[in-house]
């Protein structure tokens, strides 16, 4: 951190932090237990704020706070986005994935393009083929549409925009293809996450994003690149040169 509120911004809550573990220590089990997710929250928010830099007068106005890092923590565990949801939706997934892997499926001969053109009869192939990177920048433009139709902000509470992530999507996504789409998105407040009393996965965005920004280009890649270069020409070896045989002096 390179201003000074920060930096008393962070002693602050690092001493926060330490009194509350302090007092956490001196309770029987069954009360330490209740604050586990509360403490591991708490270390993660003041991680965070070994490398954030807020503006002067945002530190300042959480410096005057006597507990600024229990109102950090209050104002995380008030939002609408749900951890459980998340939960759920891991275990759903995983359980779906350990169910396919015990399927015998028989081989199939063709590529993805082919079984998309045959119907509802090969669309369960589809499933098990990973996204390729045009997918991948389809379902982020989609879902930058989504989040810049509605005229206000459409999450529960009225302070984020929101779009439903494609089940297909998250049902071929491995970490790579998420980490990708995230990096399409031109948002910084951008997060993948449940929903409170609404099924699937969404990506949400503070009401004050600029939704106008178009999506971020992908980097080329670089052995793409490469294979694409032409080699430069290589010399034909020179061959020596053929000695005459010597004809017999007549």
């Amino acid at each position: 951190m390179n201003t000074d509120k920060n930096t008393a911004l962070y002693e602050k809550m690092t001493a926060e932090q330490d009194k509350f573990r302090d007092w956490l220590k001196n309770q029987p089990p069954e009360e330490i237990l209740k604050h586990t997710y509360e403490y591991t929250v708490r270390e993660d928010i003041l991680m965070a704020m070994e490398e954030l830099d807020l503006p002067q007068s945002r530190a300042a106005a959480l410096l005057a706070s006597p507990s600024p890092l229990a109102d950090v923590y209050k104002e995380f565990a008030d939002r609408e986005t749900s951890y459980m949801d998340m939960v759920r939706d891991s275990i759903e997934q995983r359980a779906e994935a350990a169910l396919d892997a015990q399927r015998e499926r028989p081989l199939y001969r063709h590529d993805a393009a082919y079984a998309r053109e045959q119907g509802d009869a090969r669309q369960d192939y589809l499933r098990f083929q990973p996204l390729t990177p045009e997918e991948i920048h389809a379902e982020a433009a989609r879902l930058l549409q989504e989040l810049r139709a509605p005229d206000t902000p459409n999450s529960p509470h009225g302070t984020h925009y929101m779009a439903r992530v494609s089940p297909d999507f998250l049902a071929r996504a491995g970490t790579q293809a998420h980490d990708q789409l995230m990096a399409l998105l031109p948002f910084r407040s951008l997060v993948i996450t449940g929903m409170v009393d609404r099924p699937g996965t969404y990506v949400t965005i503070l009401a004050k994003e600029d939704r106008s920004k178009e999506l971020r280009q992908r980097r080329p890649s670089v052995r793409r690149q490469l294979k694409q270069e032409p080699r430069p020409a290589e010399k034909p070896e020179k061959k020596s040169p053929a000695h005459k045989k010597k004809e017999p002096e007549r």
